[in-house]
């Protein structure tokens, strides 16, 4: 019985490691689409506009006054 349960895992293992991943984006309703940072800051500066969605993970982003952020 012990022999079969570890042939199982040993096949999960197998299975898992050979599946393959998707890649994931931020995409927006609109053409702009979106973004996504690891590990990175982002300032979106005076007068400029950052369209679509923003994901960040380990990181900060600033607006700075006369700039703008249209989406999530």
């Amino acid at each position: 019985m012990k022999m079969k349960f570890r042939i199982l895992i040993l096949m999960t293992v197998f299975t898992l490691a050979l599946a393959p991943a998707g890649a994931v984006f931020a995409q927006g309703l609109g053409p702009d689409g979106g973004r996504v940072l690891f590990g990175e800051n982002l300032t979106i500066e005076n007068g400029d506009t950052f369209s679509g969605d923003l994901v960040v993970f380990g990181g900060n982003v600033t607006v700075e006054e006369d700039a703008e952020l249209k989406g999530n």
